[in-house]
């Protein structure tokens, strides 16, 4: 009995060392199917695309539209096209895989959209994007927050000086943890990199970096007590000398606001969806506060940040985080975590006891 077209594939894919990803149309992802139904297909097969509309092809596979409109969905012509764009990956796993997974894909020349944090180390990052680098592969940091309309205004009013000179900043955010997960990975160090401020703090240090420019950190505080941290309080000052604030929380409700104090006007930002600005003093000239109606849902902001991808791959140069902005970033937890202190619970002032 002849072996099955999916394992003669698997195997010479693993004589020649080299590596699959799909772009499928008609086939709507047999052909995936077909490949992981092979037992240990995860060692060349990346992933696919399944591009069955002109638009999906265009914007994800990089189909030319004018490839489209001439020679049609099905034909050999689109087919190729398609394959040229499918040599790009999204990764989105635990975040001790994220730059196993990149590197992996960089060195047979896949480019990749790396869910945050780049990498669990700024050492870590640095090693992918210079092996990406020497590669030409592109490397794009998921950092969606950037693309929210409302965090863009505030870039905006911020630049224009609509605030006056920034005095404070403090982002207080906290609910219980509700995320739906998959695997444990967040509740072990050697695999997330840290806790909360790793998780949702890279997050809101990205985007308070992109609004106020270099920070740096001046005392930060924990409970991990050699775990994750749930709860954690950040100190920090920005160049032009405004103090930055950050308190976070798994376990507690705060607040869920970042405050803006200038010397002309102060903001408040709601921090859940969908944002909202209460602005207080001189009104913000010349540009709405509400953003369009669904444009700040988690779908929009992906395929806006899936978009930005597709036109990095085009060669329109990296939108959103810069891997650059996201090493910066890695850098500054890095160095809170090196200051850190730990949070002493009443129990445990009482008792007298200290940090191991």
């Amino acid at each position: 009995m002849s072996e099955s077209l999916e394992l003669q594939v698997g195997s010479a894919l693993r004589q020649k060392g080299w590596t699959l990803a799909l772009g499928e149309s008609c086939t709507g992802g047999l052909v995936a199917h077909r490949i992981t139904e092979v037992a240990g297909s995860s060692e060349y097969f990346l992933g696919g695309v399944v591009a069955y509309s002109n638009p999906v092809k265009h914007r994800l596979l990089q189909v030319p539209e004018q490839t489209l409109e001439s020679y049609g969905a099905v034909s050999e012509e689109t087919a190729l096209q398609m394959a040229r764009g499918a040599r790009a990956a999204l990764i989105a796993a635990p975040n001790h895989l994220h730059v196993p997974l990149a590197t992996e894909c960089v060195r047979r020349g896949v480019s990749v959209l790396v869910e945050k944090p780049l990498a669990r180390t700024a050492q870590e990052a640095r090693d992918l994007l210079a092996e990406a680098q020497a590669r030409g592969c592109t490397v794009a940091v998921g950092h969606m927050w950037r693309f929210h309309p409302i965090c863009l205004w505030i870039r905006e009013q911020i630049a224009a000086g609509a605030l006056g000179a920034i005095r404070q900043v403090a982002w207080r955010e906290g609910r219980e943890f509700a995320w739906p997960v998959t695997t444990p990975g967040l509740l072990h160090r050697e695999q997330a990199g840290g806790g909360i401020l790793m998780d949702q703090g890279i997050h809101i240090l990205d985007l308070l970096r992109w609004w106020l420019g270099p920070l740096r950190v001046t005392a930060f505080r924990d409970d991990a007590w050699g775990g994750v941290e749930a709860n954690c309080w950040w100190r920090g000052r920005a160049e032009d000398g405004a103090e930055v604030e950050l308190e976070l929380s798994c376990t507690r409700a705060l607040p869920n606001v970042c405050r803006f104090e200038g010397s002309r006007a102060c903001m408040e930002l709601e921090v859940d969806e969908p944002k909202r600005v209460r602005w207080e003093g001189p009104t913000a000239m010349g540009v709405r506060v509400e953003p369009e109606q669904g444009a700040a849902t988690f779908r929009a902001l992906y395929r806006s940040q899936l978009a930005a991808f597709v036109r990095a791959l085009r060669g329109g140069g990296v939108e959103g985080c810069a891997p650059a902005d996201a090493l910066a970033t890695l850098d500054l937890v890095a160095e809170s975590y090196r200051i850190r202190s730990p949070h002493l619970f009443k129990w445990q002032a009482f008792r007298g006891l200290v940090a191991a």
